[in-house]
C-alpha cells in the first residue's frame, strides 16, 4: 500500500524547490547582452600639409613633383628612344576624375614619347573592362595603367596581363594574386585616408554654420565591397569626426552598386528622419544621387560631403540650395596619370621605382571654389562652368 504524504510534507518540498531555483538565478547571473565592438580609430585632425596615405602596403608616398625630379632630360631622351607602348583603362568617361586621370596620363605620355595604343572607359562594369583589356592586349603594349572597376571581379584578365609579361600600374587599388612589385609596379593615388578626413572637416564646419557648435547627427554611405580607396575615405571621414564629443555617426550604410545609388539612398534616408549629414565616398553618380533623393524626399536641410570635384558638383557647391552639397575633398587628379607614366619611365630605365605617389587634396566649398577649382583643374585648363559664377553672383 503507498502511502500519500500529508500536505505539510508537500508544502515544504515545494518550499524548497522554489529556494533552490531561486538561489540558482541569484547565483548563476544572465548572460549580458553582447557589446558593439569598439572600432579602435585614433582620432584624425585635418591638416592640408599632411600626406595621411600610406597605400596597402604602409608605405611612404612621393608627390608628382618628387617622382618627376627623378628622371634628367638624358633619361626622358633615352625613354623616347624605346618607343615604348602604353595601354589605359579607366573607371567610367561619366567620372570627371577619371577623365582627368586620363587626361594627365596622354599629357605625360607624349611628353615621353611613349604611344598610348589603348585608351578605354569600362563605364563602371566589369565585365566590359575584361573585354576592353583582352583587346588591348592584342596591341601587345609594353605597359598598362589601370583604374579599375572592382578588383576582385576582374583580377582573372590582369592575372592574363601579368602572365603576359607586362608590367602594371595602379591607380589606387591592387589585384588579389598579383605580386608586387613584380608584376605591380607602382601604385599611383590620390590621398584616400586625407580626403575623408577632410570631408569631416568640412562637414564639421557645415554644422557649425547650422548650429553655431559642432553638434549634429551623420551617417556614412559607401560602397558595400572591401574596396581599399573608398574604405579608406569613410575611415578617415570618422576618425576626423572622433574629435567633436557632440557630433555623432549614427549609423554606417552601404551601396551595392555605384550606377543605382538615388534607389538606395531614397531607402536610406527615410530611416535618419532626425540626422544633419551624410558623408559619401565618391561624388559622381553617388553623392549627386544622393542629393537628388533628399530632393524628392524633401529634405532640404541635409548637408552632404564627398570626395571628387567635378562640373556638376562645383554648381551643386555654388547653387547652395537645400539640400546642400557643402563641400567635398578634390586634387589635382590630372597629376595622378602624370605620376603613373613617369614611374613606367623609371621601370624601363631600369631605376628603383618608388612604390606609391599621392597627390595633396584640396578641401572645396562655396567660399574657395574659384581658387579650388583652378588648383584641381588649372594644370589641365579645364574652364570653370559658367553656372558656378551665376550662382556665386558674377
Amino acid at each position: 500500500m503507498v502511502k500519500i504524504p500529508s500536505i505539510a510534507v508537500l508544502a515544504v518540498v515545494v518550499i524548497v524547490c522554489v529556494a533552490a531555483v531561486a538561489i540558482y538565478f541569484v547565483t548563476i547571473p544572465a548572460p549580458e547582452e553582447p557589446e558593439e565592438p569598439e572600432d579602435n580609430l585614433l582620432p584624425l585632425e585635418w591638416n592640408p600639409t599632411r600626406s595621411y596615405n600610406r597605400g596597402p602596403l604602409d608605405v611612404e608616398s612621393m608627390s608628382t613633383e618628387q617622382i618627376k625630379a627623378l628622371l634628367t632630360e638624358e633619361d626622358k631622351e633615352a625613354v623616347r628612344q624605346m618607343n615604348l607602348k602604353l595601354a589605359l583603362q579607366w573607371q567610367a568617361a561619366t567620372e570627371e576624375t577619371s577623365i582627368a586621370f586620363q587626361t594627365g596620363a596622354v599629357i605625360a605620355a607624349e611628353e615621353l614619347g611613349i604611344e598610348v595604343v589603348a585608351n578605354n572607359y569600362a563605364e563602371w562594369d566589369s565585365l566590359t573592362e575584361i573585354e576592353l583589356v583582352e583587346t588591348a592586349m592584342l596591341k601587345n603594349p609594353d605597359y598598362f595603367i589601370v583604374s579599375t572597376v572592382e578588383p576582385e571581379a576582374t583580377k582573372t584578365v590582369w592575372r592574363k596581363v601579368a602572365d603576359a609579361g607586362i608590367p602594371i600600374v595602379v591607380i589606387s587599388t591592387y589585384f588579389p594574386g598579383l605580386e608586387v612589385p613584380e608584376e605591380i609596379i607602382s601604385n599611383s593615388t590620390d590621398d584616400s585616408k586625407g580626403t575623408g578626413v577632410c570631408a569631416g572637416y568640412l562637414m564639421a564646419q557645415a554644422l557649425y554654420e547650422k548650429y553655431g557648435e559642432y553638434k549634429g547627427k551623420v551617417v556614412t554611405l559607401d560602397w558595400g565591397i572591401e574596396f581599399f580607396v573608398t574604405n579608406q575615405r569613410e575611415e578617415g571621414f570618422r576618425q576626423n569626426m572622433k574629435l567633436y564629443p557632440n557630433i555623432e555617426v549614427v549609423g554606417r550604410e552601404t551601396f551595392p552598386d555605384p550606377t543605382a545609388v538615388l534607389d538606395t539612398a531614397k531607402a536610406i534616408l527615410p530611416r535618419y528622419p532626425d540626422i544633419d549629414g551624410i558623408f559619401v565616398t565618391w561624388t559622381e553618380p553617388c553623392a549627386l544621387d544622393v542629393l537628388q533623393a533628399a530632393k524628392e524626399l524633401g529634405r532640404t536641410d541635409l548637408i552632404i560631403t564627398s570626395v571628387d570635384l567635378s562640373e556638376r558638383v562645383a554648381i551643386e557647391i555654388a547653387r547652395a540650395e537645400g539640400p546642400t552639397l557643402y563641400g567635398v575633398a578634390g586634387a589635382d587628379s590630372a597629376n595622378i596619370g602624370v605620376s603613373a607614366v613617369y614611374l613606367i619611365a623609371l621601370h624601363a630605365l631600369g631605376k628603383e621605382v618608388p612604390q606609391l605617389s599621392t597627390i595633396p587634396t584640396i578641401p572645396v566649398e562655396r567660399s574657395n571654389l574659384i581658387e579650388a577649382w583652378d588648383a584641381a583643374y588649372g594644370s589641365i585648363g579645364k574652364p570653370l562652368p559658367p553656372e558656378v559664377l551665376d550662382f556665386l553672383g558674377g
